[in-house]
């Protein structure tokens, strides 16, 4: 659905408890599954990775794995009552951590005076080696006990956090149905940098926690402010190649895009591709996803050609080395199929978009967020073909699916709606598409950036719409609004902007302003003609 697919990967969806799959209600029993996955990620110092069955062995430490357990149970029953119970047991975490730590201290000194005994039995020849040896032990000793006192530090802070987040959105202390993942963000949001300002690592790491979450929720700005601190500090802290510094920064160019800031974005990918390249190697998952990342940029905003030549490189690199049922391998079987229907293949577009949704209606189930997103998109294919009746029925359903999920303002919403508007602009339904793109837009407008592209978007199939019903003047402000939106954000020549043009020119013929009509259309072939020679000599 969003030109920027990112958010798949991480956000709202690994948060998301199983009976939300199952289509049950959502309540507060959610929330505190989301907050045990946000216990683990913070526990592992990995904000990308989602729950998943033998999470146990990435938390060492017995007790937080009790914790965390005790709020992801399948069973919304057995899990933790309230917010409250888990913010004890996290106050408690340090008190539990040394009578653990000091068992196990025990434990091991009985243990070294065995080896102890053992060296001694061995004689005066082995002295040398073994004393060098308890050296070197001492030595490496020293230097894990440094290392789990920082990490110790750092765990202890962050539940600390953690725990007066808990206690500000307390549902004892409100209605527990205004307790919600949004309200635990906020409250964050305005705590971290006063109680981490000596704790740059910690604090980097919480605000792009914060920041991944307030993009998956749609708050593309939100998400810019932390994610963009989180960037800074990091590099500062840990330097510009550091693997944690280049998480911030592919999260920090991907909301660039997203709000529109189009050509600062691009720069900013390539130069994150260039060092996950340098640090991480060419065909790591997180190398390419920041060239996937790029190739969309580029494919939207800049050069649609280098774009989809990266898009295909991605592809094929995730395919043999990653497999055709990985994640992001039909991620990018999905952009294939998004560039078919771009350049009408429609049928190819239905053939890629159905075999994605099986994919992930095998691996994630039919109410998943990234399965909703392979129904709109399928839908859009099928409508093409002229499958109209089908494409509709799939449509109402994700899009109710995804009001239930996300709220009627998210962005997945509202390009649901559209496309569904679309479709029905498609079978001479102008009126209901009207009525429905309006609707969209008047959310849009005031939640999003100006001359955002999903705006021009639902403003230019409104139109479409108001076009079809004869409403020419009306119609004919809408397009010029759109180009001149376009011309803003898009490189001279782009083939948004040649289409917004045509649209124009139409609507300028309709209404018998044929001189400036023909100005537009002569315009917009020109630039058609310089971009079909400039891409070319580039084609694979």
């Amino acid at each position: 659905i969003l030109a920027e697919n990112d958010s798949s990967r991480t956000g709202t969806r690994m948060y998301m408890p199983p009976e939300i799959m199952a289509d049950k209600p959502y309540t507060v029993q959610g929330d505190i599954y989301a907050l045990g996955v946000l216990l683990y990620q913070l526990v592992i110092g990995d904000l990308k990775r989602p729950l998943a069955g033998g999470w146990e062995r990435d938390v060492p430490d017995e007790l937080l794995q009790q914790d965390i357990a005790a709020c992801v149970e399948g069973d919304p029953a057995r899990r933790l009552a309230s917010a409250r119970e888990l913010s004890q047991r996290l106050r408690e975490l340090s008190h539990r951590r040394h009578r653990a730590q000091r068992e196990a201290q025990t434990a091991a000194r009985q243990a070294k005076r065995k080896r102890l005994v053992k060296y001694a039995v061995a004689g005066v020849v082995l002295l040398g080696v073994a004393l060098a040896a308890v050296a070197y032990a001492l030595v490496r000793e020293t230097d894990l006990r440094r290392r789990a006192e920082q990490a110790e530090k750092q765990a202890l802070a962050t539940s600390t956090f953690l725990r007066s987040m808990l206690e500000t959105v307390n549902p004892n202390n409100a209605r527990a149905e205004d307790f919600s993942l949004r309200q635990l963000l906020d409250a964050a949001a305005d705590e971290v940098g006063r109680q981490f300002a000596d704790q740059p690592e910690v604090r980097a790491d919480l605000q792009n926690t914060i920041g991944v979450s307030y993009y998956a929720l749609g708050r593309f700005d939100d998400a810019r402010r932390q994610l963009e601190m989180a960037f800074n500090t990091r590099k500062q802290a840990l330097g510009a190649e550091h693997p944690r510094t280049l998480d911030s920064m592919h999260h920090y160019a991907t909301v660039l895009a997203m709000l529109g800031r189009g050509q600062e974005a691009i720069d900013l990918k390539r130069e994150v591709v260039e060092l996950r390249r340098k640090v991480l190697g060419p065909n790591d998952r997180d190398t390419l996803q920041s060239l996937d990342s790029l190739a969309t940029s580029l494919y939207y905003t800049a050069d649609r050609i280098e774009g989809e030549n990266l898009r295909r490189e991605v592809y094929e690199a995730r395919l043999k080395h990653l497999g055709e049922e990985d994640p992001d391998t039909i991620s990018s079987m999905s952009t294939m199929a998004q560039q078919a229907l771009a350049d009408d293949d429609f049928i190819e577009a239905e053939s890629l978009f159905a075999k994605v949704l099986e994919l992930r209606i095998s691996r994630l189930g039919e109410n998943h967020p990234d399965t909703l997103s392979s129904t709109t998109a399928l839908a859009r294919a099928l409508s093409a073909r002229g499958k109209y009746v089908e494409a509709e029925k799939l449509l109402i359903g994700s899009v109710a699916s995804l009001e239930k999920k996300f709220g009627g303002e998210h962005l997945a919403t509202l390009m649901a709606r559209s496309t569904l508007a679309t479709t029905l602009l498609e079978q001479g339904r102008a009126g209901e598409a009207e009525a429905m793109l309006r609707a969209v837009l008047a959310i849009q407008e005031s939640t999003m950036p100006p001359n955002h592209w999903s705006t021009l978007r639902t403003m230019s199939s409104l139109g479409d719409a108001l076009m079809r019903q004869a409403k020419v003047s009306d119609a004919e402000q809408l397009f010029r609004a759109v180009l001149e939106g376009r011309r803003a954000t898009l490189p001279r020549g782009h083939r948004f902007i040649v289409d917004a043009m045509r649209k124009l020119a139409d609507a300028l013929h309709e209404s018998g302003k044929d001189d400036e009509s023909q100005m537009l259309l002569k315009e917009a072939e020109e630039l058609e003609k310089v971009r079909s020679q400039s891409m070319s000599p580039r084609k694979p």
